[in-house]
């Protein structure tokens, strides 16, 4: 079966599947859904016995890009029965019983609003610039990685709680069960991220240039940079304003403002994000800035027009005021000699 479109290959996956797995698979529950993530959306496909409380969810899009790279199409059905039969790990759904063991487990996430459009439809999310901060419930955590569900807004209403209370829960909590990584570019670079400082001496090192920011486990720590103070503890390691640069969605840069142009930085943002990050992985293409006396977090475009802007009105705010001045002159002038100038 040769060239077959993504309907096609699905239809085929469907019907197939079955034939790639154990007899024990024999009475499984298909099921073909969409799967929208942070950073990600695509066609699923299920296969649940009843004795499973979670499956893992095949990505047929996936599958069939590999298909249409030539990949045989029996390998390919191997490999979704690997995944099929990968052992999940035990969830502790009891959380979910009530709001106040979701609360104990709530933590935040950061994503591209526009890049996300379909997932924040039906999840609630806090609008940062053209970012969105969404809520999630740990349930599983250990060293291969994190599970987690996200807070839909079907689920807030269940516990007949506001989006404002949840912002400030998952704030909160974020801060104790995934702490905030601040650290030089250098000390990143040299391992020494993390050492007590009686472990090498910060007098022997220059101030930092570049301030990497995520959380203790180094997954979605791009957040970290939202929690409270964090802005401000930033601006005092860096002494004053700075831009925010979007590194991935788990980890940002900071830098510091100086005399530097924001459009160097967001094209050198965009071309790394072209070339090293993965899509799924992908924050912004665009750079940040942040007004430490002001207090204000904004896209760096924004504060360019606001800081021109300002310049701005500032000289024609002088303008005026030279022409009260000559005004005044011009009023307090002897008479003869206002009446010569007026012959001229």
């Amino acid at each position: 079966m040769n060239n077959m479109n993504f309907e096609e290959f699905k239809n085929w996956a469907e019907e197939n599947i079955k034939f790639f797995l154990p007899e024990s698979y024999r009475d499984a529950k298909i099921d073909i859904h969409d799967v929208v993530k942070t950073g990600m959306s695509y066609t699923g496909m299920t296969v649940r016995n009843e004795d499973q409380s979670i499956a893992p969810a095949i990505n047929l899009n996936a599958s069939y890009e590999a298909y249409e790279a030539g990949k045989p199409l029996y390998a390919v059905g191997h490999d979704m029965a690997e995944i099929v039969q990968t052992k999940q790990p035990e969830l502790n759904t009891g959380i979910f019983s009530s709001y106040d063991s979701v609360k104990k487990n709530l933590f935040i996430r950061v994503c591209n609003s526009q890049e996300n459009s379909e997932m924040l439809k039906n999840v609630p999310h806090t609008d940062v610039e053209d970012l969105s901060v969404t809520y999630h419930v740990m349930v599983d955590a250990r060293e291969s990685g994190l599970a987690s569900a996200t807070v839909t807004n079907a689920m807030i209403d269940s516990f007949g709680i506001s989006k404002e209370q949840l912002h400030e829960d998952a704030v909160r909590n974020s801060q104790e069960i995934l702490p905030a990584r601040m650290d030089s570019m250098m000390n990143m670079l040299m391992g020494l991220s993390g050492m007590d400082d009686a472990e090498y001496e910060f007098g022997m090192m220059a101030p930092p240039s570049m301030l990497v920011v995520t959380n203790q486990i180094g997954i979605n720590g791009a957040s970290a940079f939202f929690y409270p103070d964090s802005m401000d503890k930033i601006s005092e390691q860096l002494g004053g304003n700075y831009f925010m640069l979007p590194s991935s969605i788990h980890e940002v840069i900071a830098v510091p403002a100086g005399d530097k142009d924001y459009r160097d930085l967001e094209s050198m943002v965009k071309q790394i994000n072209m070339m090293q990050v993965a899509k799924e992985e992908q924050l912004s293409d665009h750079v940040y800035h942040y007004d430490a006396k002001e207090k204000i977090f904004e896209l760096a475009s924004k504060h360019d027009e606001r800081l021109h802007g300002r310049d701005k009105e500032s000289l024609l705010g002088r303008l005026a005021e030279k022409k009260k001045e000559a005004a005044v002159l011009n009023d307090a002038s002897p008479a003869k000699h206002k009446a010569s100038e007026r012959a001229m």
